[in-house]
C-alpha cells in the first residue's frame, strides 16, 4: 500500500493546522486514528510519498541536548520498554508503518546497517506504529524476508504522541545518556556506504 499523505502539497507551505490533518488522515487510512494533541510544531510536518527520494543520513537536524519524554512501547511479548534499556549507549528510533511506502524502502536497508553495526555503535530500534500490533509486522517482515531488527510496537500511539511525531517514517536520535540530540521526519538514504559513518559521527 503506498503512504497516503497528498504528494501535491508543498512540504514547506502547509499550514499546522492542514499538516495536523493530514497525519491523522493517513493514520486513519493506515488502520488507527491519532489523537490530535500528537501533532505540535516541534516536528517539521511533510508529505511523504513512496516516490520521494531519500535524504542523506548527513540532513538529520541536529541541535541542543533535551531531556527525552517518558516513552514507552511493547515488545513482542508486549512487555514495555523504555529508552533506559539501551542506557549507555546512543540509540537511533525509527517510527515506521507497513503501509507507508517510503518505510517499506527503508526497512531492508536498516537491516542490513544494523547488521554491520558494534555494539559500540548507535543502537537501531525500530518502533511500529500499526494498530495491529505484532501480528501484523511480523507478517510484513516475514513476507520482506526482514530480519535481524530490534523491532517494537506503538499501536496505541503513546510514544509517537510524546515524541510529538507528526510524519512516517521519522527518525529520532538520542546519545548515550537518553537525550534528545537530532531527528529528521521522512525517508533517509539507510542504504549509503557511508551510512555507519554518518551514524558514528553525528552521536560522537
Amino acid at each position: 500500500m503506498t503512504h497516503p499523505f497528498p504528494s501535491a502539497l508543498s512540504r514547506t507551505a502547509q499550514p499546522v493546522v492542514a499538516r495536523r490533518r493530514l497525519l491523522t488522515q493517513a493514520l486513519a487510512v493506515g488502520g488507527t486514528l491519532l489523537s490530535a494533541q500528537a501533532v505540535r510544531k516541534h516536528s517539521r510536518a511533510a508529505t511523504t510519498d513512496a516516490a520521494d527520494p531519500p535524504a542523506p543520513l548527513s540532513s538529520i537536524a541536529q541541535h541542543m541536548p533535551m531531556a527525552a519524554p517518558d516513552i514507552t512501547f511493547a515488545d513482542a511479548a508486549g512487555a514495555a520498554s523504555t529508552l533506559s534499556r539501551w542506557h549507555g549507549r546512543p540509540v537511533v528510533l525509527h517510527l515506521w508503518a507497513t503501509w507507508c511506502g517510503p518505510c517499506v524502502t527503508e526497512l531492508p536497508q536498516l537491516a542490513r546497517l544494523a547488521a554491520a553495526l558494534t555494539p559500540s555503535d548507535p543502537a537501531i530500534v525500530v518502533v511500529s506504529v500499526d494498530r495491529g500490533g505484532a501480528p501484523v509486522v511480523t507478517r510484513f517482515l516475514d513476507a520482506h524476508h526482514i530480519s535481524g531488527l530490534q523491532t517494537f510496537y506503538d499501536p496505541d500511539h503513546r510514544a509517537m504522541t510524546a515524541l510529538a511525531i507528526e510524519e512516517l517514517p521519522s527518525t529520532v536520535v538520542f546519545d548515550a545518556q537518553g537525550q534528545e540530540i537530532a531527528r529528521h521526519g521522512g525517508p533517509l538514504a539507510w542504504g549509503a556506504p557511508d551510512a555507519a559513518k554518518t551514524l558514528r559521527e553525528l552521536v560522537s
